[in-house]
């Protein structure tokens, strides 16, 4: 399981990546790394997935990621919502010389 306090800081004050548009602000000063995925992300009850495994997200998205809060999208839509910024997530955080591609 990869850990990163870097990783994690790194979403701080970035533009959110999910974008469910559900009508309220994706403030960049509430953005944090959410972690994405299920079962197949090594993400369980009580369990968070790795450290690479992660969308920045703003509050709000995060919120309807985890379930927190109600969206009136499927949750498949949300859960691609997720993945597609999972993939940018990556490339910025391998930009920022935070992970390596080998």
């Amino acid at each position: 399981m990869i850990r990163s306090n870097k990783i994690r800081q790194y979403a701080r004050g970035k533009a959110c990546l999910v974008q469910i548009p559900h009508g309220l602000a994706h403030d960049p000063a509430t953005s944090v790394m959410a972690h994405v995925g299920g079962i197949s992300a090594g993400k369980g009850t009580g369990i968070k997935a790795s450290d690479l495994h992660v969308v920045i997200a703003c509050a709000n998205c995060h919120d309807i990621m985890d379930g927190r809060a109600s969206s009136d999208f499927e949750r498949d839509f949300i859960e691609l919502c997720a993945w597609r910024g999972h993939g940018i997530t990556l490339y910025l955080l391998q930009v920022a010389g935070l992970v390596e591609a080998t």
